[in-house]
């Protein structure tokens, strides 16, 4: 009988927890629907900061071996300029 009880309590706990997992997926199927629009808009510019991103890391990686490179130079000023809508990366080396 005991184990019929404690059986019982965890079968309701296993339908209480699906219940709510259930109201959870509907709640959040209705906030993406409500959202699209605002959601591929953020996932663009995701995309778009990850594209900069890696070549704003490419540049800065063809100034630091330029500047180990060239080791009679002397490296006087690395900048890195970003903005929303494009990035610059400038190395000025001059010889010592």
């Amino acid at each position: 009988m005991i184990c019929n009880d404690v059986l019982t309590d965890h079968l309701t706990n296993i339908n209480f927890f699906l219940t709510g997992i259930s109201l959870l997926d509907k709640e959040v199927r209705t906030q993406v629907l409500q959202n699209h629009a605002d959601l591929v808009f953020q996932a663009t510019w995701m995309e778009r900061l990850e594209s900069l991103i890696t070549d704003m890391h490419s540049q800065i990686q063809v100034c630091y071996k330029l500047c180990q490179y060239k080791s009679s130079l002397r490296v006087i000023n690395i900048s890195v300029m970003f903005s929303v809508s494009s990035f610059s990366v400038f190395c000025q080396v001059w010889s010592v």
